[in-house]
């Protein structure tokens, strides 16, 4: 009882704090083989724009629906590489450019260029090869001027650069020894363990340096 206010005081308690029955209600549990999966070999996501100031990192938040899936033909995505200011998948039998907030140059009428363009995000992918790529992570090796990475399916080396996709294995006479040598790392992207190939980049030679390890 209130007696400021000389009237009868309200205790309200929430409904959720009471019970319900569930009677009409069933439940079904999954089936003890059931096995939900998480992986998306082929999906690329993004986060939203980042704003400066803000309170919480919006590279840490992924939005439901910033997501594109690259061609799952050409296998899962194995390396994603960053050169010329674009961003490169490299999938098992594919090689592709990213498409992302694209934007080009056109001149205006006063001659002076205009960089025009969409925030469209992720807007999908253009396949410099739909034949070469990689099965091997730690082949893929990036100088800052030219992406290195072997194919063992084919049995190449390949180097993307300004002048294009090419294959030094071919054009310096190595064809048969990396189809030889490639063919036993078949299923082996694990060098610290199992086995696999790891290439690295020395840059004061300027050379690329492949490291074959079997553990067997």
């Amino acid at each position: 009882y209130d007696s400021t206010a000389n009237k009868p005081e309200d205790f309200n308690v929430n409904n959720v704090l009471q019970p319900v029955p569930q009677v009409g209600f069933a439940y079904v549990p999954k089936p003890s083989a059931f096995g939900e999966t998480y992986d998306y070999p082929v999906r690329e996501a993004y986060t939203g724009t980042k704003i400066y100031g803000e309170k919480f990192d919006t590279f840490r938040r992924f939005p439901v629906n910033n997501f594109r899936d690259a061609d799952g033909s050409k296998g899962e995505i194995n390396s994603l590489q960053n050169i010329f200011n674009y961003l490169y998948i490299i999938q098992r039998s594919g090689f592709a450019r990213v498409r992302f907030n694209d934007r080009e140059m056109i001149t205006g009428q006063t001659g002076s260029s205009l960089d025009i363009g969409n925030a469209l995000g992720l807007q999908g992918f253009d396949y410099v090869s739909n034949i070469y790529g990689t099965q091997h992570e730690f082949s893929v090796v990036n100088t800052g001027r030219m992406l290195h990475f072997l194919d063992a399916e084919k049995g190449k080396h390949l180097r993307f650069a300004a002048d294009g996709l090419l294959s030094p294995s071919d054009e310096y006479g190595l064809h048969s020894y990396f189809t030889e040598e490639l063919r036993s790392f078949g299923g082996l992207d694990n060098p610290a363990q199992a086995g696999g190939i790891a290439g690295v980049f020395d840059y004061r030679n300027q050379s690329v340096y492949y490291t074959f390890i079997d553990k067997d």
